[in-house]
């Protein structure tokens, strides 16, 4: 009789147990779709690791001109690039690089290029980007056909909704990793009474007036006046793998949203179980620097600061750059290291080293760094407050940032 108790707690307990292990062990196949941009990529990249290193198999999409080097050292058994085709825009010099592009953009940026101008470029830009990826991409795409992929990764937004168009192909469930969560998509009830639009600057403390913009702001995104349309071509070319009423359909159907933001740094305002705050995905402990860049911090007797203005700005205009020398070389005992391509050839003073590449949360994470002058990016912010460095010094060198 104590046999048979025995195989019957036994039997089962075993079967519940190999179930576990297989659960466990389940390894899933995923297509990420960032929008190609330094931060979104370094974002999803560090998802992608994530998955990677949790033994699922990544597949992630990137443009043929952007640096490889930062994928060296992904597993690639399980993580594999699929490159497409790059293209800088007609309206660009001939040999432009997506760099000199974002140079350019930066300049109209700061020079206080209208809204309007700037949004009419992004959008040109993202249409290129689609042909490229959807229509003159065949030789990238088609063999991901054959692979069985469980779900996507789409970097969505108000300017990138033609990528949900790839997994839509594919015949596979996608989730939405956005910077610009729009409320009608998911649905969550954020009333432009006290959620500002990340169109405008305002905090959730609204007078009438700015209520009034930010109902504004948030009805051109609604009605997808600063939504990239899609073009004949290739609303064409993909209906012939379903139906599909619109891109802000496809937006809809997304499985779950996740959000680069986090409320530590973000306004009150109403959530769903839908969305995922993920907030903070680059953040990692700072390691050991370079020996020079080490005797260099330890150089200051009242400390370091550092100065960086994203991923994607390495220059800026002659009188802009001089104002900054100025000001740093009058802070006496303080060393400055800033990220920055001396393409003048300006005098910097000996309390300033330039770098055309900085190890940021290096840097951030060093004891004696005091200060960091930054453009407001949202991977920035959140690497400042992860390694405790404050005060900060927002410079909106970007009219995107806000």
């Amino acid at each position: 009789m104590t046999s048979r108790i025995k195989d019957c707690v036994w039997l089962p307990l075993t079967g519940f147990l190999l179930l576990m292990i297989a659960l466990e062990s389940e390894s899933y196949r995923i297509l990420m779709v960032p929008t190609p941009s330094k931060s979104h990529v370094y974002c999803l990249k560090a998802v992608a690791e994530e998955l990677v290193a949790r033994g699922h198999h990544v597949h992630f999409v990137y443009r043929d001109d952007f640096s490889q080097k930062e994928f060296q050292s992904a597993n690639s058994e399980r993580f594999k690039l699929v490159l497409y085709h790059g293209k800088i825009p007609d309206f660009m010099p001939p040999n432009a690089t997506y760099d000199d592009l974002v140079d350019a953009l930066v300049r109209m940026s700061i020079d206080k290029a209208s809204v309007h101008a700037l949004m009419n470029i992004a959008k040109e830009l993202l249409e290129v980007e689609c042909r490229q990826l959807l229509l003159n991409s065949e030789a990238s795409i088609k063999p991901l056909e054959n692979e069985t992929f469980d779900f996507a990764v789409v970097d969505g937004n108000f300017l990138t909704r033609c990528f949900y168009l790839l997994p839509f192909r594919l015949h596979i469930p996608w989730v939405t990793y956005t910077d610009t969560l729009e409320p009608r998509f998911v649905p969550v009830p954020w009333l432009t009474s006290f959620v500002p639009s990340p169109l405008t600057s305002f905090t959730e403390k609204m007078d009438f007036l700015q209520r009034i913009q930010n109902t504004f702001a948030e009805i051109l995104m609604w009605t997808g006046v600063l939504a990239t349309k899609l073009p004949a071509d290739i609303d064409e070319a993909y209906r012939k793998y379903g139906h599909f009423g619109s891109l802000e359909d496809l937006a809809r159907q997304s499985q779950l949203f996740m959000s680069s933001r986090d409320i530590v740094l973000e306004y009150a305002r109403p959530t769903m179980p839908n969305i995922i705050n993920i907030g903070g995905l680059t953040t990692r402990p700072a390691r050991n620097l370079s020996k020079d860049l080490e005797t260099f911090i330890n150089g200051s007797s009242h400390g370091a600061i550092l100065a960086t203005f994203g991923s994607m700005t390495n220059t800026l205009p002659r009188s802009m750059m001089e104002k900054f020398i100025t000001a740093f070389g009058r802070l006496e005992g303080y060393r400055v290291i800033w990220k920055f391509d001396n393409r003048d050839n300006l005098t910097i003073p000996a309390n300033v080293r330039l770098e055309n590449w900085v190890p940021q949360q290096d840097i951030l994470g060093h004891p004696k760094t005091r200060l960091f002058i930054t453009h407001c990016g949202n991977n920035g912010q959140y690497e400042a407050v992860y390694h405790g460095v404050g005060p900060n010094i927002s410079t909106f060198v970007h009219s995107t940032e806000s």
